[in-house]
């Protein structure tokens, strides 16, 4: 079983995501409450395993009002990994925002963050 190394969260074992969620801490993700978190993460476990290109995952916690959406949006290889870019919506009262992680699964099975996160620009306004 992977193991998640997590500053922020201290959350329990995930079987497929091994990563510093450090970089979440000035996101929505940063004010999840209990179970947020988890619902997430099992979310996101799921599109990197099983999701087909430009398939989406909704979660939600209706006890928080926090919600997100996953979306794997291409599948690639690097250095012999098979590799992930998946688009991350996160919302909780008050706030939302939106990034995109690439992803790269480890002879070990586990799946690291192998970009910093990349914010889509608004569309632009006619």
């Amino acid at each position: 079983m992977s193991r998640y190394p997590l500053l922020l969260f201290c959350l329990a074992a995930s079987p497929a995501l091994a990563f510093n969620w450090g970089f979440l801490q000035d996101s929505p993700a940063n004010r999840f409450q209990k179970g947020d978190f988890a619902l997430m993460r099992q979310t996101l476990d799921t599109v990197l395993e099983q999701a087909p290109d430009g398939e989406a995952r909704e979660w939600s916690n209706p006890a928080t009002g926090a919600m997100g959406r996953i979306e794997a949006l291409s599948s690639y290889e690097m250095k012999a990994m098979p590799c992930r870019r998946v688009e991350i919506l996160n919302r909780v009262p008050q706030a939302e925002a939106t990034s995109r992680f690439d992803f790269c699964r480890t002879d070990a099975g586990e799946w690291k963050v192998v970009s910093r996160p990349h914010r889509p620009r608004p569309p632009a306004r006619p």
